[in-house]
């Protein structure tokens, strides 16, 4: 799942500036500065995402211990985003975050069984072990989280823009 910052207009500017004046290290000290912007975003995510979780099960601690953040900073003199990247590790594969999302929690369910059509066997029925259910959690988490950080860290972002461009001004 990904979300996006604005402000790419005076991002792009700032990142033009930047590659006139040929300074590398002011593009390395903006990308350090945008990921931090992206900060209060990543917390109001995951936040959203533990409230969203049913106690019982101990599914909230699993997922709020996995869950992990890439931000993609790309400030190039065409275009310039930052991009936060939201995904969570399981032990054998990754955790359906877009399903969470829609409102869905799949989880195995223990000590029960199903019977199931088999067309190989001459019942025509098997036992099948260990089905999944789905249980009803609160959907959109992750819209929630962005949008009660949104205000603020766009703030941020702007304040840093704001910054960078002073200080190329002044040269």
């Amino acid at each position: 799942m990904q979300y996006r910052l604005d402000g790419s207009a005076q991002l792009k500017a700032v990142a033009a500036q930047i590659k006139a004046a040929g300074d590398k290290g002011l593009g390395k000290e903006l990308s350090v500065a945008l990921r931090h912007a992206a900060k209060p975003v990543q917390e109001s995510i995951k936040e959203s995402l533990v409230a969203t979780m049913p106690e019982r099960g101990g599914y909230r601690a699993t997922v709020s211990k996995s869950v992990r953040f890439r931000v993609n900073v790309r400030a190039g003199s065409r275009s310039g985003t930052v991009r936060i990247l939201t995904f969570a590790h399981g032990k054998a594969e990754n955790r359906d975050l877009p399903r969470l999302d829609k409102g869905e929690l799949r989880h195995p369910v223990f000590g029960r069984s199903r019977t199931v059509r088999d067309k190989g066997s001459g019942t025509g029925y098997k036992r099948v072990p260990s089905p999944w259910a789905v249980t009803k959690v609160v959907p959109r988490f992750f819209e929630r989280g962005t949008r009660s950080a949104d205000e603020h860290a766009e703030k941020e972002l702007l304040v840093v823009l704001d910054r960078f461009a002073d200080r190329l001004a002044k040269g």
